[in-house]
This record gives C-alpha cells, structure tokens and sequence, in this order.
C-alpha cells in the first residue's frame, strides 16, 4: 500500500476530460463546402420572359371614369368597343403638333406662293399668276419657286466680262459718233463707254441697278435661263444617239438661249411641259432631235462642229436621227411637231450651204401646214394650248418664208398671211411665252421679251411679202423700171412707218438683246439694199418719180452707218463667239461694204468728189480696215460652229490684199483649206446620196439635185444692179 502521492500515470478518462475542458476555448470551424457540379449547355435553361403590356400613355375618358384598363387604341379603345359606348380621348401637345404639321402641309405650298408674289420683282410676280391662272397647282408652283433658288445658289457663274474690245482700231469710229446716230445714244452703248474694257470681275451691283443694268453690264452668254424643267428633262428618252443627258441639256438650254428667239417656230412652254411628262402633242423625237442638232452647233467650244459631214461629230448625229424620224413620219400621218421640225432642219441645212435641200424642206413644211390648215381660222379648235400653237407656228412660217425670199430674190412661197390675228402683246403674253434669264451676281431675273419682237417681226415681214410679190410680176425691163421706183419707195415709207411704232422696249434707246438687235440689223439690211436699187435707176423714171441723187446717196450712208453702228455695239456687248444663224449675213454684207470701200479709196482720182462723211470707214482707210476686220472677226466666230460663214470668210479674205490678210491673221486664227478640202465635198456629196435625203423630199416636188454651193447667193445680195425676183415652174 502506498502513501498519499501522485502516480506518474494518467488515468485515460481523466486525460479525455481535461482536453475536452481545453477545447471549449477555441473557435468552432464549418465543414468545408462541396464543389458545384459542372453545368452542361444542355442543362442550363431561362426563366420564360413575361410579355409585358403596351403602355398607354392616355385612357380615354371613358376607362377613366370607371378605372378600368385602356389600352389606347384609337378611334376606340377594347373597352368602349366592347361596350358600345362613345370613347373620347383628351387633346394632348403631341397630338396639337401633328395636326398643325398636317395643316402646314397643306396650306405651306400656298404661303410659299403668296409670299413670293407679295416680295418678288413685278415681272418675276407676273409671271407666277400668269402660271398659277394657267392651271399649275399650288404645290408645283412652291417646288419650282424652292428649285429654281437652289439653282440660283449653286449654279457656277460663266464669265462676266464687261464688254469686248475692237480690233486694229480701239475706237468708236468719228464718223458713225455723231448726234443724228440713235445707236450711239443708247444705253447699252453708253454703259458700254463707261466700262473698262477688258475687266473680267464685276463688282456687285445695288438693289436698284440690279433691276435695270444687269443685262445692260454683261453679255448675254454670260446669263442663264431659269427654268426648272430644263433640268428636269431626260432628253435620252427621245433620241437615240448615245450621248449624255446633261450634255443634251445643255444643246437644249443653247438652242433656247441663241437660236431660239428668231426661229420661234414652236411655244417653248408647251414644248417642255410635254417633253417632261412624255406627252407627243407639243413634243416629238424628231422635233428633240432636230433642236439638238442646231443645239449643239450654237456651243462652239466643240471640237471642228462645223464639219456637219464628219459621221463622229454629234451634229451629224442628231441630223441623221432627225432624217431617219421624218422618213417614218412621211409615212404616217403628219403633224404639227413634224412642221416645226422641218422648219428647223431647213435653218441648220442652210448653214450647211446646201440652198436647195434646205428649200426643200421648207416647201414641205408648207404642204404640212395647208394640210393642217395653219392658215385658215383656227377659232373652231376647242383646245387653248393647240390654237395657240398652230397660230404661232404659221406665223413664224409666214416670217421666215419672206426672210429667205427677200435673202434670195425670189417670189414668195405664201402669197397671203394667216387668218388669225397676233394677240396684243401686252393683253396676252401668254400666246409668245417668255424665258427669264439669271445674271452673274444678280437675284433678279430679267425677261428676254420675245413678245415684242416676234409680233415686231412679223409685222416687218408683211410688209416685205407684199413688196416682193409686187416685184414678181411679168413685166418688161422698161416698166420694172418706171414702176419699180414707185414701189420701192413705197415699201420704203411703209418699212418707216413700222419703224417709227416700235413700242419702247424696242426703241434704239432701249434695246439690248441680240434678237433685238437684229430687229434694227434687219430693218437696215433691207433698206440698204432698196436704196442700193433706187440709186441704181437714177433718174430714169417717170417724171413723178424723178430721184434726187445727193439725198439717195445721203440716205444711203446714213444706213450703212447705223447698220455698221449695231454690229459694233453687238460685238462690244455680246461678241460674236456664239451660234447665231442670222448673223451671218449681216456680217457678210458688213465685210463687203468695207471691201467695196477700199477698193474705192484705193483707186480714187484726187480729182474725184469726197464720198459721205458718214460711209461706211469714211475716207480713213484705216477705219474701214478696222470694219473688215471686225465682220471677218465674226465670220471666223460664226465659222466654229456653222459651214457657211466658215466659206465666206475663206471668199472675202481671198479678196484682201497679202498685206491685209497677213495683218487679220495677226488678230484671228484662219485655218486654210487643205488637199483634204476635195475629199470633204466628194465625201459630203456621197454620205447625202447614200442617205436618200433628196429622195426622201422630193417625192412630190420637182427639186433639183443639190449642188455644193455654200455660197449660195450671198455675194450677190449686195453686188446686184437690178431687182426683179423670178419663180421657178415649181413655185419655188
């Protein structure tokens, strides 16, 4: 047995306790988490989306009232449809602006209108009642109003040169400066003074110049014209020569803008309404052909146009789309567009100097409106737009027949005028149409006023007919010249008289555009041409119509004088560097009075007596050198896009000394004919025969066949002793 002491083992239980008693001192740990399974793709799904309901963002007052749900839906809700009850809704500010958007809509297109009358210039303002009373509609009048502007905004501004310069001499000539010279005094003369020559900036004008100086301080190929629907047109819908659409626009935009404003054988707004909406009453393929073809001939910026007989050239192109039409039409039933196609086919053949073809076309073109009955009342036709035009394509062919009778000395073709009256000018604008023109620099548009000088033109030509259809009748060489004076001198009072009622904007104070300036070219022509006769009889007439010599010939020079003044203020303002078919013989007979006038200060005796002061160069021979220059300047110009003057050029230079021609060449380009000249006209004849042109037109008429003439009679119209016009027995 042993004493009380401590054994040096442990009890197991004892041992146990005492560490669990430690262990109560200690934080508890959790069991470590399980791992997460692997989700596959095929055990993974979403929760479906609960579709949520369109959210209203006004009841009607109805659901309102009771509320009930509303889903908005309008004119009735589900809940009033439902109940067969009335389902009004609440205006909110939204449903104000669209209402008033709406309203906008529809009354925008007439403020725009209404506006534009209210703050436009006078003319411009006239011409959209005049539109809107013609039947164009509110909108279409807002879209042309919007789109001419933006036009206005981007269109690129051509050259606005002040004016040109003369060649050799700088100078207005003394002789034609004098105070008797109406041209002198004009306003586009005296503005043209006051420029400087040669300044190719133009400083903006005021608001008040613009209204009245703008076409007066540029050329006129510096302005556009504005009209919508010339850009609208797709004119490749009517031809079929490959060519670009904008390019035919621009034929189309030069044909209108040079050529148009004397040869106005169709109504330019009918023509482009039709040509826009496809219609064939006032538009054809021929007719788009045949303006394209003159078209592109007035731009001279083309490479050699004038070879009208290269099959490249895209005038040979058109005209040869224009012969293959009028052959298909000659089998049908033809029209008013195939007369006015004629008509301008026979201008461009002319200047092709193929006298007879052209003459051809232009009998056709005569047949065509007899049966038509152009000349006859045309008061039965019900259709406005076709009276007027059938009106205004006889009266342009009644003018131009006499044009070319008087130019050619033969008896007319229309021994009377149209039955139906011109309308006043003034009254009835409508009946001529207009084409407004946008200058450089400019918001205001100018008007050309074809009214008055086409209603000008005609009555000039009247006057005319009647003297030549006196002048064909059979009489003896004895009696044409005691009667001849006598009616000469009638013409001449009667041709004065005209003269003296040309309304204001065609007065010589006024005139500015070049189908103005023709007006006076012609009225001179003609005169000059009936003195150069009256001069020639002397004083062999009957003792009532004894002649005084010395006022013949004063009278003689005074319009030779003017005449030579108008070309000058022609080619200071506008140039001669564009298209224009009637200036050519002008400038023809221009270049042969100043030859003539040479001829004579070269071979005077001293003893001789001093000619008029105010003949054409005078007794300066260098002014009349300075005139000769001037008009070959013009046939040169003329020469880029038309054949004749190309050859009567080549005629009067070969008329100069060495010494002159060499001096003009130093001041203009003169291209001389080659050993290529000869294969030109074979090739010219051969490329007519193989395209049966004199078969085609004179299936009903005796024409003979075509000789290469390009002369035609030019030279002749003011070397002539004696004027006594003949009719062939075909009447042509």
């Amino acid at each position: 047995m042993m004493p009380n002491g401590t054994s040096n083992f442990s009890d197991p239980s004892t041992s146990s306790t005492r560490e669990s008693s430690l262990g109560t001192n200690l934080r508890p740990l959790l069991p470590a988490p399980h791992p997460h399974p692997v989700v596959t793709h095929a055990e993974y799904r979403t929760a479906p989306l609960v579709r949520r309901g369109a959210s209203t963002s006004l009841a009607c007052e109805s659901c309102r009232q009771r509320k009930t749900k509303c889903n908005g839906a309008r004119p009735t809700c589900s809940q009033c449809r439902a109940k067969h009850i009335d389902c009004v809704y609440r205006q909110t500010p939204e449903g104000n602006y669209r209402q008033r958007l709406e309203a906008l809509q529809v009354s925008h297109p007439a403020a725009i209108v209404y506006r534009a009358i209210q703050t436009r210039p006078e003319t411009e303002a006239h011409e959209i009642v005049r539109r809107i009373r013609a039947g164009t509609d509110a909108e279409t009048m807002a879209h042309q109003l919007s789109t001419a502007d933006l036009l206005l905004q981007v269109q690129l501004e051509p050259e606005t040169r002040y004016r040109y310069q003369f060649l050799y001499s700088r100078l207005m000539p003394s002789y034609l400066q004098t105070p008797t010279n109406p041209f002198i005094h004009s306003l586009i003369y005296e503005w043209n003074e006051n420029d400087e020559a040669g300044k190719v900036s133009v400083p903006p004008l005021s608001e008040s110049e613009q209204k009245y100086k703008a076409q007066y301080l540029r050329p006129v190929h510096a302005a556009s014209i504005v009209d919508p629907r010339m850009d609208e047109i797709v004119p490749s819908k009517w031809t079929t020569v490959n060519a670009d659409d904008d390019l035919m626009r621009t034929f189309i935009r030069a044909y209108f803008l040079y050529e148009y404003d004397w040869f106005t054988f169709f109504h330019k707004d009918y023509f482009l309404d039709d040509m826009l909406a496809g219609s064939s009453t006032f538009c054809s393929p021929l007719l788009v052909n045949a303006i394209l073809a003159v078209g592109c001939h007035c731009q001279n910026y083309l490479s050699q146009p004038a070879e009208f007989w290269n099959p490249n050239s895209l005038g040979y192109k058109f005209l040869a789309e224009a012969k293959r039409l009028w052959a298909v039409e000659e089998s049908r039933e033809r029209s008013l567009t195939t007369l006015q196609a004629a008509l301008i086919i026979n201008t461009i053949v002319n200047m092709f100097g193929i006298a007879k073809l052209a003459s051809a076309y232009l009998v056709q073109a005569i047949d065509i409106a007899h049966e038509l009955g152009l000349f006859e009342p045309t008061t039965y036709i019900m259709h406005k737009k076709l009276r007027h035009s059938y009106d205004l394509t006889a009266w342009s062919l009644f003018h131009w027949q006499c044009t070319l009778s008087f130019q050619f000395r033969t008896a007319p073709l229309l021994r009377t005028p149209p039955q139906s009256p011109l309308p006043d000018p003034d009254l009835n604008p409508d009946w001529y149409g207009e084409s407004w023109l946008k200058y450089p620099s400019t918001s205001v548009l100018v008007p050309m006023q074809y009214r008055y000088t086409f209603k000008a033109r005609v009555e000039f030509s009247l006057i005319l007919n009647a003297a030549m259809l006196q002048a064909s009748t059979n009489e003896s060489d004895n009696q044409t010249v005691r009667s001849g004076a006598g009616r000469i001198i009638e013409t001449v009072e009667k041709l004065e008289a005209w003269y003296r009622a040309l309304p204001d904007p065609l007065l010589p104070s006024h005139i500015v555009f070049p189908s103005q300036l023709k007006l006076h070219l012609h009225y001179y022509y003609a005169l000059i041409q009936l003195y150069e006769i009256l001069t020639s009889y002397g004083n062999s007439g009957s003792p009532p119509l004894l002649l005084d010599q010395d006022e013949l010939q004063k009278s003689l020079a005074k319009y030779r004088a003017y005449f030579e003044t108008i070309l000058r203020i022609h080619h200071l303002r506008h140039s001669f560097e564009y298209g224009n078919m009637m200036l050519v013989q002008f400038l023809a007979m221009l270049a042969l009075l100043a030859l003539t006038k040479l001829d004579f200060l070269m071979a005077r005796d001293s003893s001789e007596p001093e000619v008029s002061s105010m003949d054409v160069g005078g007794t300066d021979a260098r002014a009349a050198m300075a005139t000769l220059f001037i008009a070959q300047k013009g046939l040169s110009d003329q020469g880029r896009g038309y054949y004749l003057p190309k050859r009567v050029l080549e005629e009067v230079l070969s008329r100069m000394t060495p010494s002159d021609s060499s001096v003009l060449q130093s001041f203009i380009t003169i291209q001389q004919e080659g050993p290529e000249a000869g294969f030109k006209s074979t090739t010219l004849h051969d490329t007519f025969v193989n395209m049966a042109w004199i078969w085609m037109l004179t299936n009903n008429f005796d024409v003979e066949w075509v000789e290469m003439d390009p002369l035609w009679k030019w030279i002749h119209i003011v070397e002539f002793v004696e004027w006594k016009p003949t009719l062939s027995n075909n009447g042509n």
